[in-house]
């Protein structure tokens, strides 16, 4: 008898609960129709920020570009005048 209840309670209830997900899914028409507004400014301002990323991207790898070859330049320069003092050669001082 208990089983008997058990079984139509669960049916019982997982028919209310498929009904109501039913009822709240559905679309009806005037979910279906919404149009949304583009208001002119905001997208002129969206553009704008798009812009303003994509000139600072270029901007930073520019500049990261430019401090990689001074670097290379600055590193070029030391090692072709400091030949002597770099190599494995003892300085001694010359005494007159």
């Amino acid at each position: 008898m208990k089983n008997k209840f058990f079984h139509v309670g669960s049916i019982a209830l997982v028919l209310i609960i498929s009904v109501l997900a039913y009822k709240s899914y559905t679309i009806d028409n005037k979910t279906k129709n919404i149009k949304y507004r583009v208001e002119p400014e905001q997208d002129a301002q969206v553009k704008n920020n798009e812009s303003m990323i994509s000139k600072s991207l270029e901007n930073l790898i520019n500049n990261q570009n430019t401090q990689i070859e001074s670097k290379k330049q600055e590193t070029t320069s030391i090692n072709s005048s400091d030949t002597f003092i770099m190599s494995n050669h003892p300085i001694t001082k010359q005494e007159n």
